[in-house]
This record gives C-alpha cells, structure tokens and sequence, in this order.
C-alpha cells in the first residue's frame, strides 16, 4: 500500500481505473488488520487460561498439602491408641481360652488327687452268701467249641445261636426262661426260648456260630459252688432235671463303689451245675491272691468271698489325657478267682454307644445283666 501511494497522480489515477489498485490492495490492508487482531485475541485468551490453570494447580496443590496435612494426625493417634487396644483384646481372649480350658484340668486334678482316695476307702461290696463256698473252675481251657455230654437226669439249656451240632436221639424242645423266678431278667439278657436237651450220654457242641472270635469254656459249680456272675456270658447250662437253677439276686442301693461301678444288683449262681461261657477270644479263670485290679468291661464273674471294690487307676498322667478311666474295678479282702473275658472288643461291646442304645446297656449294667 505504501509502494503505490508513492507514484505519481497520474500513474495512480490510471491504474485505478485499469486494475483497481487501490481498493484492492485497501482490502488486502483491512483484511492482515483483521487477522492479526483474531491472533491477538486469541494470544491473549490462551494466556489467561494459562494463568488460570497455573491458579487452579497451586489451589489443589495448596489443598492436597492441607489435606495431607490433617490426615496424618488421626493416623498418628490410631497408632498410637491400637496397642493398648489390642493387648486388652489379646488379655481378654487369652483369659477366656483359660476359662474354657482350666475347669477340665483343674477337674481331673480333684478327683484324681482329692476324690478318687476318699472313695476308694469306703467299705466294700461284700457277697458272701455266709456259709464256706467252694471256687469255680473251668472243665478246660476255652476253644471255639466245646462238646458237653450229659449224665443221667441231667438236662442242658442251650441259648439261641450257640448249638452248633446235637445228636438225633436226644429229646428236645423249647424252654421260654432260664428262672421263672427272674423273668425280666432272663428276657433281658437273651436267656429265652433257650433249646432243653435231654438224654443220657448224648453229646452236644457248643460253639459261637455266629461269632468268629468268641471263644466258649465250660465252667464247674460243685454242690456247695457258688459265683457272682454277668448273664450277657452265660450260653449255655447243665443241671439236674428234677432241680431248679438256683439263682439269687443281691442289691447294694448303698454302697458307694457300686454307683460308681454303675452296677447296683448282683446276681449269684449256685452249683451244682455246669455253666458255658462265652468271652471274646476266651474265657479264663485266675486267683485273686493278694487283690487284682481289671478293667470292667473284662469282668465275667467273681467268687462271692471277695471284696468287691473300686481303685484309682495306677498312672496318672494316662488318666488326665483321657486315655485311661479313673476308676477301674479290684478285688481284695479272699484267696476267690476271676472270671474275665480276655479280649472284650472282640465280643463287639468295646467302646460306648450313644443314644438310646447307650442309655439301654446302663440300665442294663446297673441291673447287673
């Protein structure tokens, strides 16, 4: 625009009117005038948003800083108020755990130390029918069968289950109770619907049939014989035709050893007969002598002339693991035998059943069936 308001007015005039020089370029002029006033605006407006965001960020900084600077206070003091905190927690958790588990211990540590010696001094189960009684004796040692033969005017009871052969000639029928006279008892203890054999000389065996480790033995009542005696053992039973099995029943409602045995009635066999027994891998007969301490659950039968009793078991340390009961079963105070089934387990009455079969074999067990 300069270069052409410097020609002369001649040459001006005339290229205005051929090319129009002036309002051209005036044009070109007003529209860079424009454009630079759009790059300066918008210069100008990316500026203040620079501003602006450099604001903004110093703001949030400013407030991330204050924010920071709150929040490590009440982090500080949880840290500082946990330990206690957790140490009461721990206290407390630690004396309960003891709670639960001392009343057990210091338990076993009374009765075992404390309770157990008083009981065991108490006076004993005394069965002494009050006249001389001879011991039993078994005929022979135990087997899986045994053959008994009978003699004139003798009759053998068999119960169910244990007859393994009889001979043909021999007369039988059916008996419903062992004693008429215990009838509760003879149901209870599957002494019913017993086979009654008779004939001189005839031979019958008798064996477990139906349980292969049980092991049967026959054992001797003489006239004046006499013993305490579990009927669950009893299979079978030898005695003369024109007399009764005698059997009497002693209870002992008063005798501390006999709750805590949990046998309150005895029952006494009276020779003369021939008992069969039964017992898991056998039966034998040992002295007493000088007293003998067993488990319960081995015990078949004892001589009436002992001192029946409980005694703290020998160790103590099996006891307080629950390994061992704290009271097993002895006998002292007679020169008598034990009857005892070697191995009860092997019958199938080892360990405790629950429920109404668990409450059944202690109603039972007290009755002494």
């Amino acid at each position: 625009m300069k270069s052409f308001q410097s020609q002369l007015v001649l040459e001006k005039v005339a290229r205005n009117l051929v090319f129009h020089d002036e309002a051209r370029l005036q044009k070109a002029a007003n529209d860079s005038c424009r454009r630079s006033q759009e790059v300066l605006t918008a210069y100008n407006a990316a500026i203040s948003h620079i501003r602006q965001a450099k604001d903004a960020l110093a703001t949030a900084d400013a407030a991330y800083r204050d924010a920071s600077e709150r929040a490590k206070a009440p982090i500080t003091d949880v840290t500082l108020n946990l330990t206690p905190t957790l140490s009461s927690i721990l206290v407390t958790a630690a004396l309960l755990v003891a709670g639960i588990l001392a009343p057990p211990l210091v338990i076993r540590f009374v009765l075992y130390f404390i309770l157990a010696p008083l009981a065991q001094r108490r006076p004993p189960i005394d069965l002494r029918p009050g006249a001389e009684v001879s011991y039993p004796s078994l005929i022979q040692a135990s087997a899986t069968s045994v053959p008994v033969t009978l003699e004139v005017d003798e009759e053998l009871l068999v119960r169910q289950g244990f007859l393994q052969s009889t001979s043909t000639k021999g007369h039988k029928r059916t008996r419903a109770l062992l004693d008429w006279r215990h009838p509760l008892s003879s149901l209870a203890s599957g002494l019913s619907f017993l086979t009654r054999i008779v004939g001189e000389g005839e031979t019958t065996t008798i064996s477990a049939v139906r349980d292969p480790l049980a092991e049967v033995a026959v054992l001797d009542l003489t006239h004046r014989g006499a013993c305490v005696l579990h009927p669950r053992a009893l299979v079978a039973v030898v005695k003369k035709t024109d007399r009764r099995l005698r059997i009497t029943s002693h209870w002992r409602l008063f005798s501390l050893h006999a709750w805590l045995t949990l046998q309150l009635r005895y029952l006494m066999f009276h020779g003369p007969c021939l008992l069969v027994l039964k017992g898991g891998r056998g039966i034998r007969v040992e002295r007493a002598e000088s007293g003998r301490l067993f488990g319960q659950d081995q015990l078949v039968g004892f001589s009436p002339d002992l001192a029946y009793t409980v005694a703290r078991t020998e160790t103590f340390w099996p006891y307080f693991l629950g390994r061992e009961a704290l009271f097993k079963d002895r006998v002292d105070a007679g020169g008598g035998v034990l009857i005892v089934e070697e191995a009860p387990l092997g019958s199938g009455r080892g360990g405790p059943r629950r429920g109404l079969e668990g409450a059944l074999d202690v109603a039972l067990k007290a009755v002494g069936l």
